[in-house]
């Protein structure tokens, strides 16, 4: 099985381009599913949920999170060094939850690739694009303790349209509430992580797709989809 993950700045496309991506890797008979629809498939759910499974996926996370005590405890400190209210940090915990019940349910789905949006590579921006101090470091310790994903798409736009499609769909919940400078700083540190993410896994020996989202979605599915087909050594950027 093949966990394939895609990272990018927000705005960048990448929700709009996964599905796209999984019909052209499809094409000749091969089972590819996005993560959360694995998820839903065994009867889970990624959104708000009952008590009795909040439990369970509770228990499912800390038994996660017990065979990866080195990604434990960067979250651990990631978290608590977050300068945001104490709500913002719940939202974040709840999704890195999710993600560590979900990550083992999508290894055992029987597909032949998993395709993740927002997984563990761009759950760094989360924890290490906010504030002002330094990044590299922390993200350094935090990329060496996540499971490592077969392949990484690092999906990119200009500036422009990035800016574009926020106004069009409006602000992320973490944003809204920020004034324009904070944002500009969040979008720029965000932007900062993905790049580094990104050499570290080319550095690490993970399997890098670069696209540029900038015009038809249609074209940058199909590049991604062709590369994740070809050996590695036969990438290319778009």
């Amino acid at each position: 099985m093949t966990w394939i993950e895609f990272a990018g700045p927000v705005g960048a496309g990448k929700s709009s381009l996964i599905p796209m991506v999984i019909s052209e890797y499809s094409r000749d008979g091969r089972r590819a599913v996005a993560l959360d629809e694995a998820y839903r498939k065994r009867g889970l759910h990624v959104g708000p949920i009952r008590m009795p499974r909040r439990i369970a996926d509770a228990g499912r996370a800390s038994a996660f999170l017990a065979r990866h005590p080195r990604l434990a405890w960067q979250l651990i400190r990631a978290i608590a060094e977050l300068p945001l209210p104490l709500w913002h940090r719940r939202i974040i915990t709840g999704r890195l939850v999710a993600l560590a019940v979900s990550d083992r349910i999508g290894r055992h789905s029987g597909n032949d690739a998993i395709f993740v949006d927002e997984g563990w590579v761009h759950r760094a921006i989360n924890l290490f694009a906010w504030g002002d101090g330094t990044i590299n470091e922390r993200l350094d310790a935090y990329l060496g303790a996540i499971p490592r994903p077969d392949a990484v798409v690092f999906v990119d736009a200009p500036e422009t349209i990035v800016g574009s499609r926020l106004l069009a769909r409006g602000l992320p919940r973490r944003l809204r509430s920020r004034d324009a400078d904070e944002i500009e700083l969040f979008l720029d540190r965000a932007r900062r992580v993905v790049e580094s993410s990104s050499a570290w896994m080319d550095a690490h020996g993970v399997r890098v797709i670069r696209v540029t989202n900038d015009s038809s979605l249609s074209d940058a599915a199909r590049h991604v989809g062709r590369q994740l087909l070809l050996p590695a050594a036969e990438d290319v950027a778009a």
